[in-house]
């Protein structure tokens, strides 16, 4: 059994579980709400702010990075 081709390709120990996907997608989830809620705070501030460039780059790359999720 050794020999076993599928073996070769799909080792046990890389085999991700659906224990771990679901692991994954909580983790992505928390990183998402985590992530909105920094956009929706910079919003709310970007009024004091507004000649910021760093701000306006960073509420960019939060968004793009939501979107991706």
């Amino acid at each position: 059994m050794d020999e076993s081709l599928s073996l070769k390709f799909n080792t046990l120990e890389k085999m991700k579980t659906v224990g771990n996907y679901e692991a994954e997608l909580k983790k992505l989830s928390e990183e998402n709400f985590e992530l909105k809620h920094q956009v929706a705070y910079l919003k709310a501030n970007q009024n004091n702010d507004n000649n910021n460039p760093n701000i306006q780059n960073l509420l960019y790359d939060s968004k793009q990075s939501i979107d991706i999720l």
